[in-house]
């Protein structure tokens, strides 16, 4: 429900979306297309996690990502960092504050 919320959001901003119910799904999906930025749940299921999911698109396929948590953390915001997300978003978040980390994730991508 969550994930379906997330994609009319990307969608009204601008953005086309697929969703991924899973790691595994997520790096499928980036094999089928070429994607712009990721927007990644931390407690995803699959077996891997969001941080595990976002280094696998930022190192395979060159993805930045933006990784949602209910709960942001000095740990996690560490290890999403170290595993190359691109920020770190705190759930619930405004479509305001969602554009504006599209906005970054995109220009980190271009560079």
């Amino acid at each position: 429900m969550v994930a379906l919320a997330l994609s009319f959001l990307l969608e009204d901003l601008g953005f086309r979306s697929c969703t991924a119910a899973s790691g595994p799904e997520a790096i499928a999906a980036a094999r089928r297309a070429e994607k712009t930025v990721a927007v990644v749940d931390l407690n995803l299921g699959g077996g891997m996690d969001g941080i595990a999911t976002a280094a696998e698109l930022r190192q395979s396929f060159g993805i930045p990502c933006i990784l949602a948590s209910g709960a942001v953390t000095d740990d996690i915001e560490a290890h999403a960092s170290a595993a190359g997300a691109t920020l770190v978003l705190q759930k619930p978040f405004k479509a305001e504050t969602l554009k504006a980390a599209l906005d970054e994730a995109i220009t980190v991508r271009g560079q």
